[in-house]
């Protein structure tokens, strides 16, 4: 990965803009409902760089800004009634991804379990927190993120958790979960933001929460999931071949 000072006086931005609601509304004693993704296009976060750069950029700036996204968030979950399942079930990942980025075992714990009871399909519910469940437990009984102490806890919590799966619902989600580990790198996802969201920001000078929602989950995959590439990748490919009797190919090649 490229190193991070390259970016440091180009990381910059300001704080949220958000005007979404009257203040009559606000002021209701009853909280104001959210009907879909469509209530919060409002929710704006100015910024100077490209989201394709930011995205690479230092820990300390980049997590400033997770955390000002995540107490949006988390003012929006309190102070409004999201009646769009899949919105919430989004705006709870944002926090759970913030949560990782940041070290926050508690929120991650909290955010996942909420991810998992939305659930929109028996297959995510099945392996809703397959991964970042044993990273999270490998965290907090190590006390680290890394080291050979938490590389044994997180690979013995992970084979755990694949082996309570229900294949029949679970196997396309492993198989995806592999590919995504087999192709997907911080520059491959860095492209991805330089096509889709570098454009808008860079003419508007801001990124909206959903484009801020992207940024946090490139994020994550980089500083958090790829770093066990090396450790997850035979586990993964281990369990699929006991249940096929050999190892296979993926059936997909989606990518996160």
């Amino acid at each position: 990965m490229r190193t991070c000072a390259v970016f440091l006086s180009a990381c910059t931005f300001a704080p949220f803009l958000f005007a979404p609601f009257t203040a009559a509304q606000i002021a209701d004693n009853t909280r104001a409902k959210i009907a879909s993704p469509g209530d919060l296009v409002h929710v704006t976060y100015q910024m100077t760089e490209a989201p394709s750069r930011f995205v690479l950029c230092d820990d300390a700036t980049f997590n400033d800004f997770a955390t000002r996204v995540l107490r949006q968030v988390d003012w929006i979950l309190s102070s409004f009634e999201v009646e769009d399942a899949s919105l919430l079930r989004r705006l709870h990942a944002m926090r759970h991804n913030v949560a990782m980025l940041t070290g926050d075992n508690a929120i991650a714990l909290d955010s996942g379990a909420k991810i998992k009871q939305l659930a929109e399909t028996p297959e995510t519910r099945e392996t809703s927190g397959m991964l970042d469940y044993p990273l999270v437990i490998a965290r907090s009984s190590t006390h680290s993120n890394s080291g050979p102490e938490f590389d044994s806890a997180f690979t013995a919590a992970f084979k755990a958790s694949l082996a309570t799966l229900n294949w029949q619902l679970a196997e396309g989600s492993v198989r995806r979960t592999l590919r995504s580990l087999q192709v997907a790198t911080p520059e491959l996802l860095a492209k991805s933001e330089e096509q889709s969201l570098d454009p808008q920001a860079l003419q508007s000078h801001s990124v909206d929460l959903f484009a801020a929602e992207t940024m946090i989950e490139d994020r994550t995959f980089i500083k958090v999931i790829y770093p066990l590439k090396s450790q997850a990748l035979p586990i993964l490919s281990a369990c699929i071949a006991s249940h096929s009797g050999s190892p296979s190919e993926p059936k997909s090649d989606v990518v996160q």
